[in-house]
């Protein structure tokens, strides 16, 4: 599966997550980072997951786990992720 960078239509959308007025058209919201993400798959709240190389490798469980629940997982580029954060 190939990395989806920061130009991805996907990214885009979830970039726009950062601004109040889009989380509330959409009723979405972005969770980073491990604890965030473990309480939102806890609560069945994750739609998607976005995971750079070096995340997959330390919290392969999880982003199995997220998949198993029935998200859409995503690898991007580091690039990707920081215009996520």
């Amino acid at each position: 599966m190939d990395s989806l960078t920061e130009r991805t239509p996907r990214v885009v959308s979830a970039v726009k997550l950062a601004r109040a007025a889009e989380r509330k058209k959409t009723g979405l919201f972005l969770a980073e980072g491990f604890n965030a993400v473990s309480e939102a798959a806890q609560s069945r709240l994750v739609r998607e997951l976005f995971f750079t190389a070096d995340a997959l490798e330390r919290h392969h469980d999880l982003i199995a786990s997220v998949e198993a629940g029935g998200a859409r997982v995503h690898p991007i580029t580091d690039r990707a992720a920081k215009a996520l954060s």
